[in-house]
């Protein structure tokens, strides 16, 4: 488990065709802030950089994450809480294009502009997304998808995202799902389609991550309703998840507990993975599909 010192900073330099690589910048929840970030269990917030290129979600915890020369100006926000929606550390970090839910477009452009006459520097332009219409970014398809998350504005819509990357090899299909209680119906039916499907996961479990039995959370998930999603509904090479041999859902988001990371991955179900702050991970394209 990494401290909060800094940790992994080689830029990240997988072959563009080798597959999606993945850097956890951070892998907690809201919770974490409020404990010493001296703990060796420390946990930032949850954001992750994609291919060295664009992040989804991005705070001030982050920052000592991101590989030295690597300076992303792509930020895709989840939604507006403030353990994933920083405008000052994305100020800070000189980003140029913010990609959010339309509903909360205006709230987002007064909170950068405010940023920008505190701090300095300049404000992104903050593009607005719908859900379940595509976007094109850098060579890469993210289509919007609803996340089951209480913002706290009645406008929002909390997102997820599939992003869609082709390779020489094949296909790369992530699904990015944090913060949402298990998945929507309409997730199902445009993400997880037997034309385009889904090759990889990483999805939150802020409740207890060894809970071996389900439990309602109305805004988020456990590894329990992860594990239920991913092996008793969407069966592995079914046609509609199709990952590649042995890769887990890696799980995120992970709320405060007192033991550290060798408990969850001694006790984690087969098929799951606990992240962690720095975690890189390359997922395998599929394929042609």
């Amino acid at each position: 488990m990494a401290s909060f010192a800094a940790a992994g900073r080689d830029i990240l330099a997988a072959p563009p065709d080798e597959g999606l690589h993945v850097r956890f910048l951070g892998s907690g929840s809201a919770c974490w802030e409020r404990e010493p970030r001296t703990s060796k269990i420390f946990r930032r917030y949850s954001s992750v950089l994609i291919d060295g290129s664009f992040l989804i979600d991005y705070t001030w915890m982050a920052a000592d994450m991101l590989p030295d020369g690597c300076r992303p100006k792509t930020i895709i926000y989840t939604h507006s809480h403030g353990d994933h929606y920083d405008p000052k550390a994305a100020v800070r970090l000189g980003v140029r294009d913010v990609y959010l839910q339309r509903g909360w477009l205006e709230d987002a452009r007064r909170d950068f502009a405010k940023a920008v006459s505190e701090i300095g520097g300049e404000a992104p332009t903050i593009h607005p997304l719908d859900v379940c219409v595509p976007f094109s970014l850098d060579g890469y398809e993210i289509l919007p998808l609803p996340g089951n998350h209480w913002t706290g504005r009645p406008h929002e819509q909390a997102l997820i995202y599939k992003v869609s990357k082709h390779c020489a090899d094949g296909v790369v299909r992530l699904l990015y799902a944090t913060d949402t209680s298990g998945l929507m119906s309409t997730v199902f039916f445009h993400g997880f389609t037997k034309k385009e499907p889904i090759t990889a996961v990483i999805m939150e479990a802020t409740g207890n991550p060894l809970q071996k039995f389900g439990a309602l959370n109305i805004s988020h998930s456990t590894a329990s309703t992860v594990n239920e999603i991913f092996t008793s509904y969407l069966k592995p090479g079914k046609g509609r998840y199709m990952p590649s041999p042995g890769q887990p859902v890696y799980l995120t988001h992970i709320g405060y507990y007192e033991w550290g990371q060798k408990t969850f991955d001694d006790e984690m179900p087969s098929g799951l993975a606990l992240a962690h702050d720095g975690l890189e991970v390359i997922f395998k394209p599929i394929g042609k599909a």
